[in-house]
């Protein structure tokens, strides 16, 4: 065997070493852009998200200011239906304000529950109105999260179990209107029981259409329909629920597909040949 010295001062070593640094530089440099855009569209996002975070405490304490107006109204000669709605506001202020909090840390559950929160807030019209917008405007483009939902009859499901959110304060305000009136009779109750009925079940509707079942999806239109008399946040809602429902009737989901034991025994018969092919590659290595 011959060793070879290679001269490195010959003009075709040097244009083979220069244009292969070349190339080095050209790919380095191709890696240092990707990276760089890669750190400032994750800047972007998460500037986005500390965003949306303040737009939803600056919500929350917009709302416990108009929850606090309507503790002195209330006070003022209210009725004990007024209280129950106060003490839900409230309820619903503090914890959009602690929401927010934890969406300006990238805590996935908040950035869910943060839209939620924002829908209902738009009965706060025109200050939380405006406010909610903008809050999901910027946990629209920060684009950092997942609402883990990858088909269409799931965006159903969520759709209708906001529908249900929604219903449920609804329900509650006209339970409030009701209770100020001195005539009240038992039609009006059974009205007013049989709309939080409606809502609670929207809700649990919406949960199994998430999971896809069949009377769930059925069930929907009909509740979809009724909420077009919540105008306008509940028609709103229905439309999209109707949509994302005609979209996904047919759609399958992974947790849905079952496998029967022929399958089942095809799928081992089949990791037993896989293995025994394995043992016979091992021992054909050891004998050569």
């Amino acid at each position: 065997m011959v060793n070879q010295l290679v001269d490195l001062e010959s003009p075709k070593n040097k244009d083979f070493i220069e244009n292969n640094n070349d190339e080095k530089n050209v790919n380095n440099n191709s890696e240092k852009q990707v990276i760089n855009k890669t750190v400032e569209s994750v800047d972007k996002r998460m500037l986005n998200i500390e965003k949306a975070g303040l737009g939803v405490k600056i919500l929350g304490v917009a709302n416990i200011i108009y929850s606090i107006i309507l503790t002195y109204a209330v006070s003022s000669g209210g009725v004990w239906q007024d209280g129950l709605i106060v003490l839900v506001i409230i309820f619903l202020s503090i914890f959009t304000y602690i929401t927010g909090s934890k969406i300006k840390k990238n805590i996935n559950w908040a950035k869910k529950t943060g839209i939620a929160l924002c829908i209902i807030s738009f009965a706060n019209f025109p200050v939380g109105f405006v406010i909610s917008i903008i809050s999901l405007y910027y946990l629209a483009r920060s684009r950092t999260w997942k609402l883990d939902i990858d088909t269409d009859i799931e965006k159903a499901g969520l759709a209708v179990k906001i529908l249900g959110v929604t219903n449920i304060i609804y329900s509650l305000l006209i339970f409030s209107f009701l209770g100020k009136k001195k005539d009240l009779d038992n039609i009006d109750l059974l009205i007013a029981i049989a709309i939080i009925f409606l809502s609670i079940f929207t809700y649990i509707t919406g949960f199994k259409i998430k999971k896809n079942i069949n009377w769930a999806k059925k069930t929907g239109i009909a509740l979809c329909i009724i909420s077009f008399a919540n105008f306008p946040v509940g028609f709103v809602i229905s439309m999209i629920s109707l949509y994302y429902l005609k979209r996904g009737w047919n759609d399958v989901l992974v947790e849905n597909i079952e496998i029967t034991e022929e399958e089942n025994d095809k799928l081992s018969g089949n990791n037993e040949l896989n293995d025994h092919n394995n043992i016979t590659q091992e021992e054909d290595k050891k004998i050569k």
